[in-house]
Parts: C-alpha cells; structure tokens; sequence
C-alpha cells in the first residue's frame, strides 16, 4: 500500500488505509506500507516505510511525500501481488511509477478531490486545471481505479479516466 497519508494523520485517506490494512490482516495478507512523513514504523506488525516529505505552505501539519528510489527497492524485496495507492498524487504517482517497472498490477483509490482541495487555498487555486490533468494521467495508468460513489465515478469518467469502478465498502465482509 502506498498512501499520501498515513498515521499519525487523522483524515480520510489515513483512516481509509488504515481499515484496508485491517481488513487484508483479518484475511491473512501480508502487507508493506509506505507513507509520507513521520510516524510510526509499524502498525500492527506491518512495517511502515516513511518517505521523505514536506509540509505544505499553510497546511504543514500535513507532510507531502517525495519520490525516493527507497520507495522501489522497498516494493521489489516485498515482491507483493498488486499495489493499492491509496489517493495517489505525489509519492503514489511514483509508486505507480515504481509498480508498473517492477511489473506489478496496480489498483489506485479515488477518495480526495485534489483539485477541489486546491481551490480552497489562494496560492494553489490557479493550478486546478493542472491539478486535475495531473490526477487523470496517474489515474489513466493504473490498472483500474476505484471511486467511492457514482458522482465521483461520473467526474473521472467524464474527465477521460479509463477503468473507474465504484467502490462499495459494503461487499467487503468483516
């Protein structure tokens, strides 16, 4: 799992990796996590790979992951079966980058409206429109993208993402 988000962070991309981790650890999987910041190393014996971040302007609280070659030699000695990028914009842009090198299968998670959270910030809302290319091009080459309601799969559809799926939480059985 490659999330932009991870603890000690407490939002939806955190929370959401979080129970996903739960859920593949109920069933017997084994997991490798790799997040942006500082934080723990580990939950619940997963090891937690920190890559390198920065806090942006006016939301530092919140570390922005950067591509480290860490990342790939991390994936390729965990030799996993898929990839989950969990909201991916920056460091799961480069583990999808990193995924498709080593051959791996990718499934990239919709949940933040990146664009619609640029607006909201003065000094990053005339960059919506890039923002938004920016999402369709990592979305485009994962394996399949999964969105978490049907206006959600509509806007990535309607904005030229290929295999969007709904996600329904509810087929996941505890």
């Amino acid at each position: 799992m490659v999330a932009e988000s991870f603890l000690p962070q407490i939002n939806g991309v955190a929370n959401t990796v979080r129970h996903v981790a739960d859920r593949l650890l109920a069933r017997g999987h084994e997991l490798l996590i790799i997040a942006a910041g500082p934080g723990p190393d580990s939950y619940r014996d997963v090891p937690v790979l920190r890559a390198r971040s920065f806090g942006i302007p006016g939301y530092k609280e919140f570390p922005v992951g950067l591509p480290d070659p860490s990342i790939e030699r991390a994936m390729a000695e965990f030799g996993p079966d898929l990839v989950h990028l969990a909201s991916p914009f920056i460091i799961g842009a480069y583990g999808l980058r990193s995924a498709r090198r080593l051959g791996l299968p990718t499934v990239a998670i919709f949940q933040t409206d990146i664009a619609g959270f640029a607006r909201q910030y003065p000094w990053f809302a005339a960059a919506d429109r890039g923002v938004w290319r920016w999402v369709r091009r990592v979305h485009s080459r994962a394996d399949r993208t999964l969105a978490p309601s049907t206006a959600s799969v509509q806007q990535l559809v309607q904005g030229g993402v290929p295999r969007v799926h709904l996600s329904r939480a509810t087929r996941w059985p505890m």
